[in-house]
């Protein structure tokens, strides 16, 4: 029996943290997912198999934040959404569990503050893992799954389409996340230790809404009638304590879209389950420094496609049937209410945009014209990009389906490279919970949950009714009407291999994809050189603070900068509060808390001069006392290499 939170019962003191913290935050969706941590004791915990010990990874945190400025973000994909600075970093949280009897056996589930996982960046990170630890990471056992958040920066994935607003691919924001996400590996690598993991779940009311009522009302109403509720309430938790019986540790999955900072906000940062997370693992270690605590909270993404927030097989009915090449639509052009499109394209209206004789152009410009069996397969959805078919200059979206199924005692991991629906992700949950009880892989009170977007994008997933409505989310169900239930006979014939004692050689995978970061191409103008405005010098404070503040008010001072692509300084800091305390400066913020903002402009592109603006939002209950704010950047000269440098406003005093 699941317990139940609604979040509008949240504690007062509690929405004034979030509120504090991050005043364009506040939507539902955040305060569901930030009580979390505060409501675990109300969990029904069971253990997954009895007496079950494994060896935990418990220190496991990445910083994979790319460039902050001049970089266009991902997620909303607006040519005009180009990052001014930085809120909160991205981070990779990577959860290693090993059976404590075959420590080889294991599985890796890295997830990483990012709109999605790729196929170049899981490449990258196993690459660079197996050179590192030989034999014992691959494609098999490590899933790279994104929390699906619309803030962070772009350019990153491999694939044309993804590209097109990020005018090309950004190395910098690949090898970011790449070293990131390796730095947390081999710290869980190097931490292995015994432990238990329990499973609990709860319903979670007034957290996300349904962004595509009439599509989930064109399911059958037998099915619909099954469920309450028109989106997944539902949250399931593991907790990993150690061999003390401490809790060191919890990943989250529920479906809510990562959309709380909407396609006008230009600071980099991790929206919502980001700033779960943070809240959480502040929560258990107050005094920590984010990203630098022992306790760790993930926040995964489940059946999220329509929150707010060349296969052929068989059905139950003795058809043949096959999926299409991928297309997507014009309700695809259209955006949803998280994020309009541009121009004149409208969501299920299907008869007008096509007859524009501007798109019908530009279309046939980008994408060869789809043949008659493809326009057949993918009806009745008008194809707007044919997308399968586009090679040029290399592909515009990946060729191969990558899925994983990852089993942790009597808990399983659907792990999906799409967004699922609620209805098609309630349909391939249980018919895989089904599936796997028929097969004797695990037991009637066993979990079955999805994880993804995950290892490459494929885009949505719907059921066939809903594709039918040509929203949003049909129109990027990029395989056809029957992509849901090729999922779901792809996944059904792979239960067998994740059984107990299994002896049948694993499932033989597709050819690998060809690796298309090596020559992609990238219009991003590169950082050519940084002044100083005359008799200035990098890090001179130009708009000081005052010296009087109190808890509510924020803190600014504006520097003279240098572009902070010069340095992305993983794993460091563009700034620092700092308290004085017994004749010692203590740095107490960093520009990885939600307290705290980094702007950067370009004043002249010409003179190349740039500034930066610090700020910090006092908390309540910060202690009184004597602060200044520090600002590390890093210029580039004409010739020459590239030269760190610091600057430090005036000391103010909080009351």
């Amino acid at each position: 029996m699941a317990s139940i939170i609604d979040v509008r019962s949240l504690p007062a003191d509690f929405c004034q943290l979030v509120s504090s913290t991050m005043g364009y935050l506040l939507n539902r969706t955040l305060f569901c997912l930030t009580t979390f941590f505060a409501t675990i004791t109300t969990f029904q915990y069971v253990q997954p198999v009895a007496a079950q010990q494994y060896l935990l990874g418990l220190v496991y945190i990445g910083d994979i934040t790319g460039p902050v400025v001049e970089t266009n973000m991902m997620g909303y994909a607006s040519l005009s959404q180009t990052d001014t600075g930085l809120h909160m970093i991205q981070r990779t949280r990577a959860f290693l569990i090993a059976d404590a009897n075959n420590p080889s056996n294991r599985v890796l589930f890295l997830n990483l503050d990012t709109a999605m996982g790729d196929s170049g960046i899981r490449r990258g990170i196993l690459a660079a893992l197996q050179q590192q630890f030989p034999g014992v990471y691959s494609e098999r056992n490590v899933a790279v799954v994104g929390t699906h958040q619309h803030s962070g920066v772009g350019g990153y994935l491999e694939n044309v389409l993804p590209q097109l607003t990020s005018l090309g691919f950004v190395n910098q924001t690949y090898q970011a996340i790449v070293t990131g996400s390796v730095i947390a590996v081999t710290k869980a690598h190097a931490n292995l230790a015994a432990g238990t993991i329990f499973v609990g779940n709860a319903i979670v009311l007034n957290a996300n809404i349904n962004r595509s009522p009439s599509a989930y009302l064109a399911n059958p109403a037998a099915e619909r009638a099954h469920y309450q509720f028109d989106q997944d309430k539902d949250m399931t938790l593991l907790r990993f304590n150690d061999a003390s019986g401490n809790a060191r540790v919890f990943l989250c999955f529920f479906a809510v879209h990562g959309t709380s900072l909407y396609n006008n906000n230009t600071l980099i940062s991790g929206d919502n389950k980001c700033m779960a997370a943070y809240l959480a693992e502040a929560a258990a270690e107050p005094n920590s420094m984010p990203g630098a605590t022992s306790f760790v909270a993930g926040f995964s993404q489940s059946n999220v496609g329509d929150t707010r927030s060349s296969y052929v097989f068989t059905l139950a009915n003795g058809l043949t049937i096959h999926t299409s090449p991928p297309a997507m639509g014009f309700s695809f052009a259209a955006g949803t209410t998280n994020g309009p499109g541009a121009f004149d394209f409208i969501q299920s209206d299907n008869s007008s945009t096509p007859q524009n004789p501007f798109w019908e152009l530009v279309k046939g410009a980008f994408t060869p014209a789809p043949l008659p069996e493809h326009v057949a397969c993918q009806d009745p959805k008008p194809i707007l990009l044919n997308i399968g078919y586009a090679n040029t200059p290399y592909p515009w979206t990946p060729s191969v389906v990558h899925i994983q199924m990852l089993r942790i005692g009597q808990f399983v991991i659907l792990v999906v490279p799409g967004e699922f629906t609620t209805m098609a992700g309630r349909c391939i949950r249980e018919a895989m919970h089904a599936k796997l009880i028929a097969d004797g892989v695990i037991g009637s009170n066993a979990y079955v949950v999805i994880a993804g977007p995950a290892n490459t994008y494929l885009h949505y997933v719907t059921t066939r009714e809903e594709y039918g409505v040509e929203r949003y989310e049909g129109a990027s169900t990029i395989f056809g009407q029957f992509t849901l239930e090729a999922y779901v006979d792809i996944y059904s014939k792979l239960t067998g291999f994740i059984a107990d004692n299994v002896s049948r050689t694993p499932p033989q995978s597709a050819a690998p994809l060809p690796d298309l970061t090596k020559n992609a191409i990238s219009l991003q103008t590169g950082v050519i050189f940084d002044t100083e405005p005359l008799f200035k010098k990098f890090g001179d404070v130009l708009s000081d603070v005052k010296s009087t503040y109190s808890a509510g008010q924020t803190v600014s001072a504006q520097f003279v900068g240098a572009d902070p692509r010069n340095n992305l300084r993983l794993e460091g800091t563009f700034l620092a509060v700092q308290q004085l305390a017994n004749g010692q400066w203590k740095t107490v913020r960093s520009d990885s808390h939600p307290s705290t903002t980094f702007e950067w402009i370009r004043v002249s592109t010409i003179l190349a001069t740039s500034t930066v603006t610090l700020n910090w939002t006092i908390e309540s209950g910060t202690p009184s006392g004597t602060y200044h704010i520090q600002y590390f950047g890093d210029s580039k000269p004409v010739t020459g290499s590239i030269i760190s440098f610091m600057g430090t406003s005036g000391n103010f005093t909080v009351t």
